[in-house]
């Protein structure tokens, strides 16, 4: 079909139905309609303002060895224990990401279950399996399986 948008006399109509006829355009070549158009959401928790929903982090988990620094009890989760740690080494496990590699030498910051830290101390160093949850705008590292590698002497 040939359209001479020069001698249309009705050049709006004859601008759609061209856009119509073009591949990729309109409802037969996938184009946005109502159906498919993306509405936009906001949660209770977001205001209008900030972007709504972030990208959780991909499956990732390391087996770490740290030197712990200091341990106190979570803010936020009376069964949690921030540990602060120096990371000595990181092993990616098998089929996940190894989110902790690039931090190795330098205090990282972990959420253990307090239960797993009964015999825990300042200067233990310990091996843990580390899982990053969050997201692009910030998250926190769960260790789990704690165990004590090796106590200082006094």
């Amino acid at each position: 079909m040939h359209i001479n948008l020069r001698t249309a006399r009705q050049p709006v109509l004859a601008l759609s139905i061209l856009l119509l006829l073009l591949p990729g355009c309109g409802p037969a070549g996938g184009g946005v309609t109502p159906e498919t158009q993306q509405q936009p959401t906001t949660s209770p928790a977001s205001s209008p303002m900030k972007p709504s929903g972030a990208a959780p982090a991909a499956p990732n988990q390391s087996l770490v060895t740290a030197r712990v620094l200091s341990m106190a009890p979570d803010s936020q989760n009376a069964s949690a224990t921030r540990v602060q740690a120096l990371l000595l080494a990181s092993t990616a496990i098998a089929g996940k990401l190894d989110f902790t590699r690039g931090l190795v030498g330098q205090n990282i910051a972990l959420l253990v279950q307090t239960h797993e830290l009964t015999n825990v101390r300042v200067g233990d160093t310990i091996r843990a399996n580390v899982t990053f949850v969050g997201d692009e705008h910030g998250g926190v590292y769960h260790a789990t399986d704690t165990q004590i590698i090796t106590t200082p002497t006094p």
